[in-house]
């Protein structure tokens, strides 16, 4: 999608110049499959996880539940 495609493009931007050291991607399993296609190879290279959910409705406590494990104390 073309969603996708430009969010991939600003996640490999900003992987190129190192404005992170991890990814983990977390949207609906239809998007995370265009999102994952989409990537290029300096955001690949940083994914350290992927959840195929929508979380938009959870905030605090609840989404730190579904995202726990990628979160760092």
């Amino acid at each position: 999608t073309k969603f996708a495609t430009e969010m991939a493009a600003i996640v490999e931007k900003a992987a190129a110049e190192k404005q992170f050291d991890r990814l983990v991607v977390v949207a609906p399993p239809k998007v995370l499959g265009d999102l994952r296609h989409a990537l290029g190879t300096h955001a690949r290279t940083l994914l350290a996880g992927e959840l195929g959910k929508d979380l938009t409705q959870y905030e605090g406590a609840e989404l730190i539940g579904h995202l726990g494990e990628w979160i760092k104390p």
